[in-house]
């Protein structure tokens, strides 16, 4: 039997939106203003990345996104005419009580077999995938019950909030924190983004967490004094359209050229930003991101991407230190 349209959504997690066609369901983790937001680009109308409508694609791709439910089916088939991926990596994934069992890289039908006992079963979507659902079909009689969240919690950030560099969409820091702790996950990162108060917007729902991060792309386009005034912008626009969450700022993490003699003063005095900017903001707490990932340049595609190993110190790290504090 096939889930119906009110089943397939109360399975769905992860969006703030969707839209429904004769081909199947679109889901979405930025709002159509924000999509508008990171296509104007007002902060940087002629950044190179914007070619092609860079930032807007990224707003567009479906990172956090997952179908998860209890079901006592013998076999779960998830219908994806449609898929397509920016990247090379990070294909779809199909958890079956935790185990990665089925791996989506493109269109078709995919089916995972069942003992009919009591399983979950997880379709965690690419954070560089654009997608369509037909539809979801388990056996006869079976029973598909919403799998139970710990809370919702947004993620904004640049590239390595988006998962840039992970093989895998459960090896990012925002799924493997979903998928470890069952938390729902809202993934607003988009590659190459800063601190803009355009992109910010009401999500429809009040999550309990905010976790933002951003930083180095700032400190590399503008001078330090206009990050500062972009910086306090951002945090007033979304203190006032999420007064009733718990909302953490997370300077950079460590990156290879911040150990560069050049470099180290410009680093220092980012740093120092944070702390005077956040200060002014009782509701947000600071997270020093330096003490997330080690600074081993081992863990690290490129002195500054995380690799799934580094991936595993930031969530694990950012999760114990945001609970601490909830």
């Amino acid at each position: 039997m096939f889930l119906t349209d009110e089943q397939i959504l109360s399975v769905t997690f992860g969006t703030v939106g969707y839209t429904r066609t004769a081909s199947g369901f679109t889901f979405r983790k930025c709002t159509e203003k924000q999509i508008q937001a990171f296509y104007d680009n007002a902060l940087f109308p002629s950044d190179p990345h914007d070619v092609k409508c860079f930032f807007r694609g990224n707003a567009e791709e479906e990172g956090g996104i997952m179908q998860d439910f209890i079901t006592d089916a013998k076999f779960v088939t998830f219908h994806i005419p449609v898929y397509e991926s920016t990247w090379m990596q990070a294909p779809m994934q199909i958890f079956v009580n935790g185990s990665e069992t089925v791996i989506v890289d493109k269109p078709g039908k995919y089916t995972v077999e069942l003992d009919g006992a009591a399983n979950r079963v997880q379709l965690v979507y690419s954070f560089v995938g654009r997608s369509v659902l037909r539809s979801i079909e388990v056996s006869d009689g079976a029973t598909v019950t919403p799998a139970v969240k710990e809370g919702l919690w947004l993620f904004i950030g640049d590239s390595i909030t988006h998962g840039i560099q992970a093989m895998k969409p459960a090896c990012s820091y925002p799924d493997r924190i979903a998928l470890q702790h069952d938390w729902e996950v809202i993934n607003q990162g988009n590659a190459g983004y800063f601190h803009d108060a355009a992109i910010v917007d009401d999500i429809g729902r009040t999550p309990d967490v905010i976790t933002v991060a951003y930083g180095t792309n700032d400190l590399f386009r503008m001078p330090l004094d206009v990050n500062r005034a972009h910086m306090i912008d951002f945090y007033k626009a979304l203190t006032k359209t999420f007064p009733n969450s718990k909302i953490f700022a997370l300077s950079p993490i460590w990156r290879k050229e911040s150990e560069d003699e050049s470099y180290k003063p410009l680093f220092a005095a980012m740093y120092q930003m944070f702390d005077e900017v956040l200060a002014d903001f009782p509701q947000v707490t600071l997270i020093d991101g330096r003490a997330l990932v080690p600074h081993d340049a081992s863990l690290f595609f490129d002195g500054l991407h995380p690799l799934d190993e580094g991936f595993v110190y930031y969530a694990d790290n950012l999760y114990q230190a945001v609970t601490e504090k909830l």
